[in-house]
């Protein structure tokens, strides 16, 4: 797979100076650094390495630690095809990549949809875009006279995870948990109950970039609780809302909240954002994100930074004029 698209990386904290290496095998994980090989472990979630991979670590504690791979894998492609459950998609570099398989309502052909990429490999975590101005292998019209490019641009990522975050209930601030809060929770425990839980992520304005504009949808890293909330798999709902930092009370969503994908107990997971929701974040009109969800159905608790430096960790790759 080392041949696909979007590159990945985890968060690397700013005071710790990262690595390049090489993955010399994927179980049991070792890299090679400068010729010589070593124990490894990831801060990577569920992200699948292969060897061969080329990744960023860190040394800590004795430990050889990967923090970020520049290793390739789509985080979205166009659906040419499905069935039985699965679907083969084409990615932007023209890349087909079939037996991806998909959860509920197939997606429609010519539909974009994102990718999430995990320890069994990949898998379709919902429809990004409506469908696009063609399917894949069409050949678009091309402007005879197209505008005049921009002298120079500049491509980045712009990567943080949560400084903070907090759960509401049914519209106030949760006081019955830790201080600070231990987690973000959607959803409501019994059926008997109206106390609907939304859980917020602030990131200070760590993800803004003045003047960039989103090259693609971006992603998030998300982890579940291993105890709390439903004990099968839950769905999880992701909105925007406008508060950098924790306000008084709630802040609004922004939008409706979008089904990103699933989490069981104790998993993490890399997920695609939703449409909109990069730009939004590059140029500070969202300060973070929400899970959302009312009812019993798909109660969970996702990780804060209390107790995952990590948490709800965000990707936005962008470009801007230099």
């Amino acid at each position: 797979m080392a041949d696909l698209t979007a590159a990945t990386l985890a968060r690397i904290p700013e005071a710790i100076d990262a690595i390049p290496a090489v993955v010399e095998t994927a179980s049991p994980l070792t890299v090679t650094i400068d010729g010589a090989t070593h124990a490894a472990l990831s801060w990577m979630g569920v992200w699948q390495h292969a060897a061969t991979d080329r990744v960023l670590v860190i040394r800590s504690r004795g430990r050889v630690v990967i923090v970020g791979s520049l290793a390739t894998r789509p985080t979205s492609a166009i659906v040419g095809s499905t069935g039985s459950g699965r679907a083969t998609v084409t990615d932007d570099g023209g890349r087909t990549i079939s037996g991806l398989p998909y959860v509920g309502t197939a997606p429609g052909n010519g539909t974009r949809v994102g990718i999430v990429w995990g320890q069994d490999g990949g898998y379709i975590s919902g429809v990004l875009s409506a469908t696009v101005g063609g399917v894949p292998g069409t050949v678009a019209t091309v402007d005879p006279d197209p505008p005049e490019l921009p002298g120079s641009s500049e491509s980045g990522t712009s990567i943080a995870p949560a400084v903070a975050s907090a759960t509401a209930r049914s519209g106030a601030w949760r006081t019955d948990g830790t201080t600070p809060p231990r987690y973000a929770m959607q959803g409501h425990w019994t059926s008997g109950s109206t106390a609907d839980n939304s859980g917020f992520w602030f990131y200070g304005h760590g993800l803004v970039v003045a003047g960039a504009t989103a090259s693609g949808v971006g992603s998030i890293r998300l982890k579940r609780d291993s105890a709390t909330g439903m004990s099968t798999a839950a769905n999880i709902y992701l909105a925007r809302h406008g508060a950098h930092t924790k306000p008084g009370s709630p802040p609004a969503l922004i939008g409706s909240a979008v089904l990103i994908g699933s989490l069981r107990y104790g998993q993490t997971g890399t997920f695609a954002l939703p449409a909109g929701f990069a730009q939004d974040l590059l140029d500070g009109t969202a300060g973070g994100v929400a899970i959302s969800y009312a009812g019993t159905t798909h109660y969970a608790a996702l990780t804060g930074p209390s107790v995952d430096p990590s948490a709800a960790l965000i990707s936005l790759p962008y470009t801007r004029e230099a």
